[in-house]
């Protein structure tokens, strides 16, 4: 069995204890990697000397404060199977944390649109690529809005607070 090796990853915090019955865990992670940890949807979790990938259910990482997060694992689904990692440690790939990648088209959806003057502008809720040409479909005032998505219109994205800031072109929205 392959594992990735120690050197290409990077501690970010410790799995600390359990919370509630369905398998949730708290983890206490160094304040610095809060950015790159809150987009995260795999963590390493150093078990016996390896580190061993664990999937991060959808929407289950909630940052709880500076250093703390709840996690729900895949597979993990009962107050005893969490228990038996409290205390291990919790690792992230070195690349992710050197990236600080902004998220994956997948992970676009449920973040709220801003324009240059930070007004809010919709929630997306579709994500397509047509041949390279990615398009946001974003809910706006009950309608759908298309929005090119293009790296020279993207100001910034948060993925902590799940907002991304766009230059948005002329005439996209009917009250510019």
């Amino acid at each position: 069995m392959e594992t990735i090796p120690l050197k290409e990853c990077t501690q970010i915090g410790f799995l600390r204890k359990t919370h509630g019955i369905h398998g949730e865990l708290y983890l206490v992670f160094e304040e610095d990697y809060r950015e790159p940890f809150a987009s995260a949807r795999i963590l390493f979790v150093k078990i016996n000397g390896l580190l061993v990938p664990f999937f991060v259910e959808r929407d289950q990482l909630q940052i709880k404060s500076s250093t703390q997060a709840l996690v729900k694992f895949r597979w993990i689904d009962s107050e005893e199977k969490a228990s038996e990692f409290t205390g291990l440690e919790v690792y992230l790939k070195n690349e992710d944390l050197t990236n600080n990648q902004d998220p994956t088209q997948e992970q676009l959806i449920g973040f709220q649109v801003v324009n240059a003057n930070k007004i809010t502008v919709g929630t997306i809720t579709h994500v397509v690529n047509y041949s390279g040409n990615i398009v946001l479909t974003v809910k706006n005032r009950g309608k759908e809005i298309l929005i090119p998505y293009n790296e020279d219109l993207v100001e910034d994205t948060d993925p902590v607070g799940k907002t991304i800031q766009m230059i948005l072109p002329n005439g996209l929205l009917a009250e510019e």
